[in-house]
């Protein structure tokens, strides 16, 4: 089969985290002996195409150079609010409905629109298309009318719509009127990390990988180490990533005396990051309405036992109640409740390698290519 990708988040340049959980999806596909290439946005002016990996990746020049930065940004909601992000919005949409046209002409050619805006909105009138619905994408059908509306139109255009979560299967029947079947409840694939190392180092402390912006919590987990200082446990944690919200977490830390066991380790590359699990002994995965939360599970996979609360969407099909996770309330006394249940349970590492080894399997990219492999060849026309 020939797959087109159509996608405003891919990595804009070797190492970077914007959409890098579709990578693998697309390497496994290719391995299947698919042709896969990608219509993604350009950055700063670098536009073209170019085989990146054994995938053709298409980059889309949609406004001027200085302009052409929200895409893989994060800041998608925000980037509507602005006459300037709106701007560059509607000409994304229209390049890449024209990309679109060009490069996917064939009805043959399984067209796969990642988010429902704007690549959803891009897909040419009465094209076959198979939408994938992620999480901010979700978010925005329900806290927004006209997104909802827009929205709705693009949920019931596509031939088939997958969810990478039941949380947001949920919202998508709820907002659109449309169920989406356990069989196309699809998480992303989780890429193997080969550089593990020889010797495991020794664990101690806690490990958050995470954007650093409002919707991940972050200050929620660092009231709760406030709180167990008071209580006479002091805990160490690394955060890595970073975003809007890194300036206000550090001054929080500060302010709570936190700054020798509170490190901010800056974006690293994806398996780099990984490789930070190695030496936890927890993590927290906070977030509110997540879309599924792969940091879970890459925690669990590495051993370590996860924190979620009990609104966290998509990361409670992720994090058990108890043994290998603990679901809490959110708010500091259940976020540091759910900490120290986990360090006092001498059961939980053995817990989170047994569930990681499930992860590992369920979220191989092969395992996961294969699920779409069904789905693509539903959306084929009858001959």
């Amino acid at each position: 089969m020939d797959v087109v990708f159509l996608t405003h988040n891919w990595p804009r340049w070797p190492g970077d985290i914007a959409g890098n959980f579709l990578v693998p999806l697309a390497h496994a596909l290719a391995d299947r002996g698919h042709r896969i290439s990608v219509i993604t946005p350009a950055h700063e002016g670098r536009g073209g195409s170019a085989r990146e990996d054994g995938v053709t990746v298409h980059r889309i020049r949609y406004s001027w150079a200085g302009n052409e930065t929200w895409a893989g940004s994060g800041r998608m909601q925000a980037t509507l609010r602005s006459p300037a992000g709106l701007l560059a919005l509607v000409g994304l949409w229209a390049r890449l409905r024209a990309a679109a046209r060009h490069h996917a002409p064939d009805p043959q050619t399984i067209l796969h629109a990642h988010w429902w805006i704007p690549a959803g909105l891009s897909v040419p009138p009465r094209r076959p298309f198979v939408l994938t619905i992620h999480g901010t994408d979700g978010r925005l059908l329900v806290r927004s009318a006209p997104a909802r509306m827009l929205g709705r139109r693009v949920v019931r255009r596509a031939t088939a719509v997958t969810t990478v979560s039941r949380a947001l299967s949920r919202v998508v029947e709820t907002s659109c009127g449309r169920p989406i079947p356990a069989a196309h409840v699809i998480p992303m694939p989780m890429a193997g990390d080969e550089s593990s190392p020889a010797v495991t180092p020794p664990r101690h402390g806690g490990v958050v990988v995470s954007r650093l912006t409002r919707q991940k919590r972050l200050d929620l987990l660092i009231d709760a180490l406030t709180l167990l200082r008071r209580e006479g446990r002091s805990l160490d944690l690394r955060l890595v990533g970073a975003g809007s919200e890194e300036a206000s977490l550090r001054r929080q830390v500060e302010e709570a005396g936190l700054g020798g066991s509170v490190h901010f380790l800056g974006m690293l590359p994806p398996a780099v990051a990984r490789r930070e699990y190695q030496s936890a002994q927890w993590s927290a995965a906070l977030g509110h309405d997540e879309g599924f939360g792969l940091s879970a599970a890459e925690a669990l996979m590495a051993g370590v036992p996860v924190v979620a609360c009990r609104d966290g969407g998509g990361l409670l099909d992720i994090v058990p109640e108890e043994g290998a996770g603990r679901v809490v309330t959110p708010d500091p006394a259940g976020v540091a409740r759910g900490i120290t249940d986990l360090l006092d349970d001498p059961r939980s590492p053995r817990a989170a390698k047994l569930l990681g080894a499930t992860w590992r399997a369920t979220l191989a990219p092969a395992a996961i290519a294969e699920r779409f492999e069904e789905v693509y060849r539903s959306t084929l026309p009858r001959e």
